[in-house]
């Protein structure tokens, strides 16, 4: 299990070194109510957004999220001023086209299979071998991945990683 503990000011963060234009990211978890995983790629190389975040796949018992961070909510300019509470209604109303959420019920005591793939400007999100979402929007088709991170806010059960390259 991975676990935040209750005085982190930040949620878990385990990271893997990568190096693809396309590829995916395939585990079984197991997760509690109020629990979450993230799988988010990155490029720290990239100054242009907060810590290099690209585009992630968060998962709840009860929902799904795939977001473009790029062009989006890490999107420096974009970020500062939501921080600052300075967000104009074009800078809401284009933030609210770069993430998909999806309805999910997933069982709390089972492990689940999820595979994650980006490809181009596509993020495909499969869980237990359904495909429950897809999401598109130009800052996924970042082309340099560097790094996968397996992103925990509360606590997750994860096991069987395996990231591969597809292009």
């Amino acid at each position: 299990a991975v676990t935040r503990v209750e005085h982190a000011d930040h949620g878990v963060a385990i990271f893997h070194d990568v190096s693809f234009r396309d590829g995916s990211v395939k585990l079984k978890f197991k997760l509690r109510p109020g629990d979450d995983l993230g799988i988010d790629f990155v490029d720290r190389e990239l100054k242009t957004v907060h810590a290099g975040h690209l585009c992630m796949a968060r998962v709840t018992l009860k929902q799904a999220t795939l977001m473009d961070s790029k062009t989006g909510n890490m999107n420096l300019e974009l970020r500062e001023k939501r921080l600052a509470n300075a967000l104009t209604a074009d800078d809401k109303k284009l933030l609210e086209t770069k993430s998909k959420k999806i309805p999910l019920t997933l069982d709390a005591k089972t492990w689940h299979d999820l595979l994650v793939v980006v490809q181009g400007d596509k993020m495909t999100l499969t869980i237990d071998g359904e495909v429950v979402g897809e999401f598109q929007s130009e800052g996924i088709a970042h082309p340099t991945k560097r790094m996968i991170t397996l992103a925990v806010n509360k606590s997750a059960w994860i096991d069987d990683v395996e990231v591969r390259r597809l292009r």
